[in-house]
């Protein structure tokens, strides 16, 4: 006697699937729902959305980077890679008359961000903003230049500083917190560490420079 096997059992794998499909536990995403997509897409839409907006002249926290009167806009950022970023502000002066001579101050402040280098942990909401703490230094360049209406120029030369907190800006304090939120995953991916010293030793453990008494 001869066994006949139904067609779709001849074929590897898709007996399987049937079988999945019977059972109510075939892969991918059910009721409609949409898997999350990466970090890193979400994080530049939300960056892009902020961009060109006219922030504090302190926004990011450093006296260094202090912006000019008519504060600091979000101008772009740039992926070198998924895990390298570099970011950019721009800050400007009113024009100023002078003895029938206008003059205009310009800046700009380039972050070199490399989120292996960001604490993990570190990443948190602020108000409009989320701060990043660096376990390694990140470096912010700055340049700066007055420029006058009858062609003259004072350029006051560039100069870098080190900087352990980075700030990028938001559109509010819920999107402040959804984006802390992307950006810690993407920290984590691309291998951020934690400060071993930023919970405190558990309780009876010896602290550091304990003197110890011999008897």
């Amino acid at each position: 006697m001869r066994l006949r096997v139904p067609f779709f059992m001849a074929i590897p794998g898709l007996w399987t699937f049937v079988l999945m499909e019977t059972l109510g536990v075939a892969q991918g995403p059910s009721n409609g729902a949409k898997p999350v997509g990466k970090p890193l897409d979400y994080i530049l839409s939300r960056l892009h959305g902020v961009m060109d907006r006219t922030l504090s002249t302190d926004f990011l926290e450093d006296s260094r980077l202090k912006g000019f009167s008519e504060g600091v806009t979000f101008s772009s950022v740039d992926t070198l890679s998924d895990c390298s970023w570099r970011v950019k502000f721009d800050s400007h002066t009113k024009p100023e008359e002078k003895n029938g001579v206008v003059s205009v101050g310009a800046m700009t402040i380039g972050i070199t961000l490399t989120l292996s280098d960001v604490e993990l942990g570190g990443v948190a909401p602020k108000g409009n903003k989320v701060s990043l703490r660096m376990l390694k230094p990140a470096q912010a360049d700055k340049s700066s230049q007055w420029v006058f209406s009858n062609g003259n120029k004072i350029d006051p030369g560039d100069y870098s500083v080190e900087v352990t907190m980075i700030f990028l800006p938001a559109i509010d304090a819920t999107d402040a917190a959804r984006l802390a939120r992307a950006l810690e995953q993407q920290v984590r991916i691309c291998g951020g560490k934690r400060d071993p010293y930023a919970q405190p030793p558990p309780r009876g453990s010896a602290s550091v420079g304990a003197q110890r008494t011999v008897k």
